[in-house]
């Protein structure tokens, strides 16, 4: 526990200080240690653990599910099923494809590499087993959203491509397409703001969750395991969903805020950096994750000159990282503590 938080604060000084576009070497030592060590890290950092792993590879008949539109995702877990192999090499794969193409994409956008590749520790040091595949696909999304722009039939091309191969890890990402040609309709930023908020505030602030808060905060009990069958919330405590609703607030605000005016507008990159980091540092249960994915999605295309604002706003950045390293402790904590909301029961640590 102490090594990753000390790894997580070095890391924390470099992003900060280090800045420039030819940091490539500090992308290649990313590569090497994020990707392997955050696949066979110990059973106590993330709630993707080995025990929870097994477990879903057994409670799951993959082979059913190859008929699913996430054709890459169910192969590779069904291969590694016949072959007897550790679904942490499953975890491995996906953080390769995702550090790459984020790579991709900071190399077209003249992002800094530093800067994704201490979003890429965020991403791989503090996420769900369930939302692995969704975030190499908003990778490959991002990647294609660099093309949008481009005065080229083939280069927008590249884009739909890109969608498609991202549909193959989450089938999901075929909202972006639709979200392509919603962004050609004039809608004021208030209605899609408003849109947003319905969004989250009806699967985060249902009737049974509000229960579970106030019988959690007034209660001694940390589980609300008589309100958890009938809401589906996985035995989520009160803490975690009023950490999910503060979270939300705070990135509804920030939306209204980049939409406000050009006074108030930070980079883009970092913003999209910031919701994909955002789907893990929100204790999310299943249906938050998607519908984060969904915002994320449309939020970066309903600005038409996404990729072209380059002024960034040191006390905006500083807001943010803060924002997202508070969120990663927190998560850190419950994981070590053997309890998680993502998670619908309390993980066997010595499950063989």
């Amino acid at each position: 526990m102490i090594f990753y938080i000390f790894l997580f604060a070095i890391y924390i000084c470099i992003a900060l200080k280090k800045t420039t576009k030819h940091d490539i070497k500090v992308g290649i030592i990313s590569l090497v240690c994020l990707c392997f060590f955050s696949a066979f890290r110990g059973e106590t950092v993330g709630t993707d653990t080995v025990s929870y792993l097994d477990l879903a590879v057994k409670d799951i008949d993959v082979s059913e599910m190859l008929r699913r539109p996430e054709f890459i995702y169910y192969s590779l877990a069904n291969f590694l099923l016949i072959k007897g192999l550790s679904m942490r090499y499953l975890i491995l794969f996906f953080s390769v494809v995702t550090f790459a193409f984020l790579y991709l994409s900071a190399k077209r956008t003249n992002a800094s590499i530093t800067l994704v590749s201490f979003v890429f520790l965020l991403l791989f040091y503090f996420y769900s087993f369930n939302i692995a595949r969704q975030i190499a696909a908003v990778s490959i999304i991002l990647y294609g959203y660099t093309f949008i722009n481009e005065n080229s039939l083939r280069k927008r091309c590249n884009f739909f491509l890109l969608v498609s191969l991202a549909t193959l890890f989450h089938a999901s990402s075929m909202l972006a397409i639709i979200a392509y040609f919603f962004r050609k309709v004039s809608l004021p930023s208030r209605m899609l703001f408003g849109i947003a908020c319905v969004l989250f505030l009806v699967n985060i602030i249902s009737p049974f969750n509000i229960m579970v808060l106030f019988e959690n905060l007034f209660s001694d009990s940390f589980y609300a395991s008589k309100y958890a069958s009938e809401a589906n919330i996985y035995e989520r405590s009160g803490f975690g969903i009023l950490v999910d609703v503060i979270n939300i607030m705070i990135m509804l605000f920030v939306f209204l805020l980049q939409t406000k005016g050009r006074k108030t507008e930070f980079n883009d990159n970092l913003f999209l950096f910031s919701v994909l980091s955002t789907m893990l540092s929100t204790s999310l249960n299943s249906n938050v994750g998607r519908v984060v994915f969904i915002f994320s999605i449309f939020q970066v295309l309903y600005l038409s000159d996404f990729f072209e604002k380059k002024d960034v706003f040191p006390t905006v950045k500083l807001i943010f990282v803060c924002w997202i390293v508070f969120n990663a402790f927190f998560d850190l904590y419950n994981a070590s503590n053997g309890y998680g909301d993502i998670v619908p029961y309390i993980i066997d640590f010595n499950f063989k």
